[in-house]
């Protein structure tokens, strides 16, 4: 959903200093937005909107870096089923990410590379990913990859989506969902 400066300036509580209430709007300014560039955009805007507020004329550090940041593509890999028994719940999460990344208009800073994982396995998939410069990665999918890929113990961040035994411990940088 595309943001307005209406929506966010309305918000004031009563007795509240405008300067404060400023303040409030770019806050939500800067973190509502879904994607980098949406939120560049309507920070833009409130600095347009109010050109007189401390943080128009003095801009903070955070937000000076926000406007000037041109983001290098962040390569995500995921490592899913996309044949065998698991493909339908493969091609889902799939999907989601390549859905998400359309609507939050991400291509500009996002690149996702998508690995079959009941094609190849997980050692040689992690390669290709390496190879590749993927910096994060998003799967697998079936527990016994994701024990597989914990136990090569990833040299980037890792969002598995299951869980390790109880009694494994997950590498650096691996996280279970």
């Amino acid at each position: 959903a595309e943001l307005n400066m209406t929506n966010l300036n309305r918000i004031q509580a009563p007795g509240e200093p405008e300067s404060l209430s400023g303040w409030r709007s770019l806050h939500r300014a800067v973190i509502t937005p879904f994607s980098l560039e949406l939120s560049q955009r309507v920070s833009q805007s409130w600095l347009d909107a109010h050109p007189e507020h401390p943080a128009a004329l003095i801009p903070p550090a955070a937000l000076s870096s926000l406007l000037a940041s041109q983001p290098e593509p962040v390569h995500l890999a995921l490592m899913l089923p996309l044949s065998g028994p698991l493909a339908r719940a493969g091609e889902a999460v799939r999907d989601g990410f390549i859905s998400a990344s359309m609507m939050a208009d991400a291509s500009s800073w996002l690149t996702v590379s998508v690995y079959d994982t009941a094609a190849e396995p997980i050692p040689v998939l992690y390669e290709r990913v390496l190879a590749v410069g993927a910096q994060i990665i998003v799967g697998p999918l079936q527990k016994s990859n994701a024990q597989a890929l914990n136990a090569l113990s990833p040299e980037i961040p890792v969002l598995i989506l299951n869980y390790l035994d109880e009694d494994t411990e997950p590498a650096p940088g691996l996280h279970q969902l």
